[in-house]
Formats: C-alpha cells, sequence, structure tokens
C-alpha cells in the first residue's frame, strides 16, 4: 500500500508540473523577441542537480526553419545551472522551440518535470543597418552634445599622448586619505589631442603608472575584488584583467551576439565575471507615435554573468523589462535612441544587483536568481517617496551600497532647473520604500557659475569616512576643477585639474592602496636551453620585487629544491634524464616589507640523456650499478674520442670530476665515502654529455 502511495504521487506530481515553468531563471525569456541566431539556452531550477541526469535526450530545440538543433550540455560551477549550447546557428526570423523532458533529477531526489517554450530570432538586418549599429554610440554621443550646446566639430576620433605630468594639476593637498589615485582620461579635442590613456598616480601628483592611448573613449580603469586590475581595451573591444606587473592575463567579451560595453566590469572573489553588454534593434517607433521613425535603431542592454569556468549563468536585457518610452528625456522621433544606458553594476549585500539606469532617471535592485525586479528607484515607474531631497537625481551615474546601507550615487543633474552635480547618499526603507537624502555635495561655484557635468563621474565613499569624486565630462568651463575628496563635512581637502579642462575629461577615478609585492606574471614565464640534467628558467620583473625565490621538484613529489636570484632568471642543474619538473616563483620585497604569494607552476621535461649523444649511443658500460665500493666506466673501444666523467649529486654538485682521459681505458671510481643515494654520473664527449643514473647503496 505505501508503495502504491508513492508511486501515486510521484504520478499527480508530474501530471501536475506537465507543461509549467519549474524554473527559476530562463534565458532567453519564454516569448522574448529580437535575438541573435549564435546564442545560448540557460536553465536554473534552483536545487544542486544529478549531473549524470543531464543527458541529451532530456532536452530538445528546434528552430520553426532550421529545424533539430543538437547541442552541447555544460552543468554550470554552481550544479544548478545548465547551459544548452546549440551545435549550428538558428535562421534569422524564426521561432525557436526549447522542451525539456522529464526526468533531470535533483540531489535530493525530486524530479524536474517537463516544460516548454519558445524565443524568437531577429530578422537578418540589412547592410545599412548593420552599419547604423557600428556607428549608433558615435551617432548618440553627439546627439547629447547637442543638446547640451556643444559643437561636435569639435571632437575627434583619434590623438597622441604626452606625459602625465604635463597633463594634471593638483590644486589641493591637505592631508587626504591614503592610498593612490586611478583614473582614466580622454581629450576630446581635434586642435590638440593629448593626455588620453589610463593611470595610477599619488596624491601629491607623482606618476606611479602611465598607459597612453589613441583611442579617445573612456574607460572603467579599476582594481577589482580579487585584487586584479581591469581595463576596457576599445581596439579590441574586450575587458581585458590585468596582474599586479599590468600584464594582461584573461580576457572577457559577452556571448550571444551582444557587443561589449566599457561601463562596468566586476570580478568577485569566487571568480565570477559581470559585465554590461550593448543590444542593437530596428525598432518600428510608430508603434508608440505615427510621428515617430518606422526604423529606428535602438539601444538596449544587457547584463551578463558568468562562473569561473566561463559558463553563463545570468543575463538580463533591457528589451525584457523596461518600455522604450521609459526613457523619459529621449527623443523618440530619432533615428538613434539610447533608451536606457546602463551604466553601473554593483553587488548588494544580499548578493542581489543595485544597477543604474542613466536614461530612465532610475537605479534598480534586480533579482540575481530570476532577473526581476526587486525594486525601482527613480523614473517612470519610481517606486519610493523621495524625503529631504528638493531635486531627485537625473541622468546619474555609480550607484553603490556603502557599508552603513545606504546608497550613494552621483547625481549629474542634466534636468535639473538649475544644471549642477552632486555626490549624493540616501537612506533607503526598502519595505515602506522611501528615499531620505542624508548627505550630499555639490562643489562650490567657480567664477560666479554652478559646477556641473552632464556625463561620466563617479562617487566613491573611502574607509575614513571621506568621498573621493570624479566631476565626469565637462566642455562648458576651461577653469573647472575634476576630482575632490571631501570631508563629511564637505571640506575640499585634495583637488585635481586636468589640463585643457574643458576637452581633458574622465568617466571613473578611484582611490585604492597601491604598492603591491607582485610575484611574477605566469603565462610569461619560460623554460629554455632544456637539456637532459639542466635548464634555464626566466620571467618578468615583478613590481617591487627585490629577491626572487624559485622553487623546482619532480612532478609528483613535495621535495622542493629552493633557489634565490635577485635577477628574474636561474639555471638549474641536476636533473634526471626524461622526466617531468614543476617550478614556481615568489617575491620578496623591501617596500614594503613583504613576500608575494607563489605564481602558478609551470612544467617541463628533460631530455632523454640517450638522445642528447645518438651518434655514441652506448658509449659506456656501468658496474656496478647500484654500487657500494666501486664503479667502473668501460668505454666502447670503437669510440675515438676524449672524455670526461663526473658525478653529480641532486643538487647539482660535482662529487668527483676525471679530467680528460682515453677513450679506451677503463676508469674505476671508488664511491664507498659517498652518501646512499641517487646520483648522475656525467660524461661528456667532444662537448656533448651523456647522463646514467647511478645508485650507491
Amino acid at each position: 500500500m505505501k508503495n502504491l502511495l508513492v508511486v501515486l504521487f510521484i504520478v499527480i506530481r508530474f501530471t501536475s508540473l506537465a507543461g509549467t515553468n519549474p524554473f527559476q531563471f530562463l534565458a532567453p525569456l519564454p516569448g522574448s523577441k529580437g535575438h541573435d541566431v549564435n546564442r545560448n539556452v540557460v536553465l536554473r531550477e534552483g536545487r544542486l542537480l544529478l549531473a549524470s541526469s543531464i543527458t541529451a535526450d532530456r532536452f530538445e530545440i528546434t528552430g520553426s526553419k532550421s529545424g533539430i538543433h543538437d547541442v552541447t550540455i555544460r552543468l554550470a560551477d554552481d550544479g544548478k545551472t545548465v547551459v544548452l549550447l546549440p551545435v549550428r546557428p538558428f535562421t534569422y526570423d524564426e521561432q525557436v522551440h526549447v522542451s525539456v523532458k522529464q526526468g533531470i533529477e535533483t540531489i535530493d531526489g525530486d524530479f524536474i518535470g517537463s516544460f516548454s517554450y519558445s524565443f524568437f530570432t531577429h530578422r537578418r538586418y540589412t547592410d545599412a543597418e548593420q552599419e547604423d549599429f557600428r556607428r549608433a554610440k558615435y551617432v548618440l554621443l553627439r546627439q547629447e552634445l547637442l543638446r547640451e550646446g556643444i559643437d561636435t566639430n569639435a571632437m575627434s576620433d583619434a590623438g597622441d599622448a604626452r606625459d602625465l605630468a604635463d597633463c594634471i594639476t593638483i590644486d589641493v593637498n591637505d592631508n587626504p586619505s591614503p592610498g593612490e589615485i586611478f583614473f582614466d582620461a580622454v581629450n576630446t579635442s581635434v586642435s590638440n589631442p593629448q593626455c588620453m590613456g589610463y593611470f595610477i598616480i599619488k596624491p601629491d601628483g607623482q606618476t606611479v603608472f602611465s598607459h597612453s592611448t589613441t583611442i579617445p573613449y573612456f574607460d572603467d580603469f579599476k582594481i577589482t575584488q580579487r585584487g586584479y586590475l581591469s581595463v576596457f581595451n576599445y581596439a579590441e573591444q574586450q575587458i581585458e584583467v590585468l596582474d599586479s606587473n599590468f600584464h594582461l592575463i584573461r580576457k572577457f567579451k559577452p556571448t550571444n551576439g551582444y557587443t561589449a560595453d566599457n561601463h562596468e566590469f566586476l570580478l568577485t572573489e569566487d571568480g565570477h565575471a559581470l559585465l554590461i553588454a550593448e543590444e542593437d534593434q530596428v525598432v518600428d517607433m510608430t508603434v508608440y507615435d505615427p510621428s515617430y521613425s518606422s526604423n529606428a535603431t535602438v539601444l538596449g542592454t544587457v547584463i551578463q554573468e558568468f562562473d569561473a569556468s566561463r559558463n553563463l549563468v545570468f543575463e538580463w536585457r533591457s528589451f525584457d523589462h523596461v518600455d522604450i518610452t521609459e526613457g523619459l528625456h529621449e527623443n523618440l522621433t530619432y533615428s538613434f535612441i539610447d533608451y536606457c544606458h546602463t551604466n553601473s553594476i554593483d553587488i548588494d549585500a544580499d548578493g542581489n544587483l543595485i544597477v543604474s539606469h542613466r536614461h530612465l532617471d532610475q537605479v534598480t535592485k534586480i533579482d540575481r536568481h530570476t532577473g526581476e525586479f526587486i525594486w525601482r528607484l527613480g523614473g517612470v515607474k519610481n517606486e519610493f517617496t523621495f524625503l529631504n531631497e528638493p531635486e531627485p537625481f537625473t541622468y546619474q551615474h555609480d550607484a553603490r551600497r556603502i557599508e552603513n546601507g545606504n546608497l550613494t550615487l552621483y547625481d549629474n543633474g542634466d534636468f535639473h532647473p538649475v544644471k549642477r552635480s552632486y555626490a549624493k547618499e540616501y537612506a533607503l526603507d526598502e519595505v515602506n520604500k522611501t528615499a531620505t537624502l542624508v548627505w550630499s555635495y555639490a562643489h562650490p561655484d567657480v567664477n560666479g557659475k554652478p559646477v556641473y557635468f552632464f556625463a561620466t563621474g563617479s562617487v566613491q565613499r573611502l574607509p575614513d569616512g571621506n568621498t573621493f569624486i570624479d566631476g565626469g565630462y565637462d566642455t562648458f568651463m576651461d577653469d573647472q576643477p575634476n576630482f575632490w575628496e571631501v570631508t563629511p563635512d564637505c571640506t575640499i581637502i585634495w583637488q585635481l585639474t586636468l589640463h585643457e579642462t574643458k576637452n581633458v575629461v574622465s568617466y571613473r577615478a578611484r582611490k585604492f592602496d597601491w604598492n603591491p609585492c607582485a610575484r611574477p606574471t605566469a603565462r610569461l614565464m619560460k623554460t629554455s636551453d632544456i637539456t637532459s640534467h639542466s635548464a634555464k628558467l626566466a620571467w618578468n620583473h615583478a613590481t617591487n620585487a627585490t629577491l626572487y625565490l624559485v622553487q623546482v621538484h619532480e612532478k609528483g613529489t613535495d621535495n622542493w629544491q629552493q633557489l634565490l636570484t635577485s635577477i628574474p632568471s636561474k639555471t638549474i642543474s641536476g636533473l634526471l634524464p626524461n622526466t617531468w619538473y614543476e617550478w614556481r616563483i615568489k617575491s620578496s620585497c623591501t617596500n614594503p616589507d613583504t613576500v608575494s604569494g607563489f605564481s602558478e607552476p609551470k612544467s617541463f621535461k628533460t631530455l632523454d640523456a640517450r638522445s642528447e649523444l645518438a651518434e655514441y649511443e652506448m658509449i659506456a658500460d656501468v658496474f656496478p650499478n647500484p654500487a657500494a665500493d666501486v664503479v667502473t666506466i668501460s668505454l666502447h673501444e670503437s669510440a675515438e674520442v676524449s672524455y670526461s666523467v663526473r658525478i653529480v649529486n641532486l643538487p647539482g654538485d660535482v662529487l668527483f670530476d676525471s679530467g680528460k682521459i682515453s677513450g679506451d681505458l677503463p676508469l674505476e671510481i671508488p664511491v664507498s665515502d659517498f652518501a646512499n643515494g641517487i646520483y648522475f654520473l656525467e660524461i661528456m664527449a667532444n662537448d656533448r654529455v651523456t647522463y646514467y643514473k647511478l645508485a650507491i647503496q
């Protein structure tokens, strides 16, 4: 009777789940449109899955035009998310049907019921439409500049660089918080395109690091949560992760046909990467108003998250969640529309995402499990009541949850009655939906004019309670400063002005403690001149390193040989022939007085001793081996060369050296005083060496 009840329960459970959505997260969303033909499918049930139950016969993906698609299946690192990668692309303008069949099992013994849904790919875009996509950001920026009354003919698409000392002035330096300043700089002037790149400076203006660029676009240059540096490479359209030596170690691009975006990149402690991407669609805007364009290029934004194994585990598309008409200040009659413009992501204390959407005048909290809004602050669909706030933020940047639980952001103030930019801090009551302005800072007027930056900018609350601010995109006042550090009572204790401040602007600036004892870059660790008994190890100089500890061992053992060197290379000897070795390095630094962690290990294999002297193969007989008192070397009579014989221990010390001897004489070597162990017998003929392994016991 009990077994019958169990069977009946399972039947009822499967019946109740059939046709319903058992998944916590799906990408693409059911019924969503406009997808690229090269995209994957992501499904997350929310519980740990039994990997053996996730088989190809559990899934079926069929295009209405392209037919059935074979897929590669991956279970993400979380053990909950399944990624389906179609082997071939879908077809343009088709419905794609995804079917999940009954039988996927969770590790606690439950079964996921059957479910199916559809999404749609976009039509094939014309060459002219694709060209519009390529130039959309350029056109949209010019539209925004024209709105501000800025002469777009003063902008450049090229430039050169000069020394950073010629590009900045430190106006105030009155005991600021410790740390170095990370920032980017862009020059929009055709007549004098200088001072472009990303930089690290000390508060007194001393350059710590300088990377010049000729591409005049904005960068988010910073230290990630994992301690690596990140920067956006416009030439390659990718996010690059650098180590403490400023060497490239990883690259990130969005998937599913989206374009990389420079506004934000997060690399978390667990190795997850979050980025913003861009999605262009051709939209018939006449559905909103007959006077609008029937063929507008509309730019949407996408958030993607990848786990440490590069599996896509989360995706959020503005086109799925935000209506185009929510872009309150966008001119919807234009042929190019950037209605959302997502420009920052922050991970909240509960793991969900706090996201700034500039063109919505809105900050949102997005459920990282489902992709749904938890709340929306500001904009057309604002859910909060603003308290103590005479001018709610407009066209904001850089929304962050800070340690006291409040929210900071940079209010550019494009649509305030009097244009002025502010750093702001709000106390959020997420239950009663109130946002109370508890602190704000606007730079004092300069020459009787409000200090205003119509775009970009950032706010960083420092550990001591001070606030570090990047004003952003200026172009209005030559004498307007750019970066400040202010105390809680709004006293300026540090200030920097970019030269030609009307043209040289910055996207974001941050302050970090930066004096690393860096380990060498693993990808630049090289092994060369490998023989059967030796190898040359070389690596890059590591930041602040004055001494290197090199460790070498036979792979699979714990017997590390330790070597010290002050230069970034070392030749090691006394190695076994035809054997795999591993080596790794750590740095020691006097400023600061610290040591780094070890580099990732690198491997190499020594040569076979006989292969090094093929024409003299078997040039000697060695007996007895193992030896106790005497070992005899009998050289072959056919060898008409001179030889030398040495015995070398594992660390490479020479314990016996015969000097040159005749090739037809046997040689007896006393070994009774040698410690028991393994040695190398080195026989050199005409400057070529062969080795024998010699055991003494």
